[in-house]
């Protein structure tokens, strides 16, 4: 799936929750109107081909609401079926080709981004 890079004049007008490591422990009372946002956030670990977390994290975005339906409406530009991709990488690696697995994966690049969302998604380290 490929999304519009642009700034888009449909984006959410409503704020980006804080990533679900900066959100009050149990107890404390939740920022007012993080309910209601559209957009959430969350780092999880990311994994190996074997399934393995890795020292890195990757960034979980959950989308409701309005979100949702500029989403759908607004920001995919393309979508391709990629399932057997899935299945062969996924073959590949249960016959512990693992090599040629990771080849069959599409290049990752890091998402360039302004410093102040760095900081607002705690994306600094």
């Amino acid at each position: 799936m490929h999304l519009s890079q642009r700034r888009s004049p449909h984006r959410p007008r409503r704020p980006v929750e804080r990533p679900s490591s900066l959100r009050p422990r149990r107890g404390r009372p939740r920022r007012a109107g993080v309910a209601d946002c559209p957009v959430r956030v969350q780092w999880d670990p990311d994994r190996s081909i074997h399934l393995e977390a890795q020292p890195w994290r990757a960034i979980q975005v959950g989308l409701s609401g309005e979100a949702v339906d500029r989403y759908v409406d607004h920001w995919i530009v393309d979508m391709a079926d990629v399932t057997e991709l899935a299945r062969s990488t996924h073959s590949a690696v249960l016959d512990g080709r693992a090599e040629e697995a990771l080849r069959q994966l599409p290049t990752e690049h890091p998402y360039p981004l302004p410093g102040h969302v760095r900081r607002r998604l705690g994306a600094d380290g």
